[in-house]
């Protein structure tokens, strides 16, 4: 960036010096304002303007990316988050029908157990009745 602060202090005695309608000689100040206001300095602070210029709608445009992106992110997040309330909520009644399995099981050991007791008490090629398999898990004795 191009130091302007000569130029700036020239140019507002100019300025400081038209208010005032008098008192300092004004030619003198214009004169030195003339001077350090060179094509060169012209030309510098224009390029330096349109640098500018550059610069901001450069920063204009990554506002309008990063908000894109932001959005973007924000979206994901969402579905994200709703998948992963899916996926707790499954597996709270994968847990449910797990438990509920489970008592079953425990249920048909229990019905088992006076019928197990006996296993080592059979023959081999003798099997335990299972008339009394069946009704002692509740699905009856008497079917043939």
């Amino acid at each position: 960036m191009t130091d302007n602060t000569e130029l700036k202090r020239l140019a507002q005695r100019v300025i400081d010096i038209e208010a005032l309608d008098g008192g300092e000689p004004i030619c003198e100040a214009w004169g030195e304002f003339e001077a350090a206001a060179t094509p060169a300095a012209v030309l510098a602070l224009i390029a330096e303007n349109e640098l500018l210029a550059k610069t901001a709608d450069c920063w204009d445009r990554l506002n309008i990316q990063n908000k894109a992106l932001s959005d973007s992110f924000r979206t994901e997040r969402d579905q994200l988050r709703a998948e992963i309330a899916g996926l707790k909520t499954g597996y709270e009644a994968y847990e449910r029908v797990n438990a509920e399995l489970k008592g079953e099981v425990e249920g048909l050991r229990n019905a088992l157990r006076p019928l197990l007791a006996h296993w080592d008490d059979l023959r081999p090629g003798e099997s335990i009745n299972v008339d009394a398999a069946r009704a002692a898990l509740g699905q009856g004795g008497d079917k043939q």
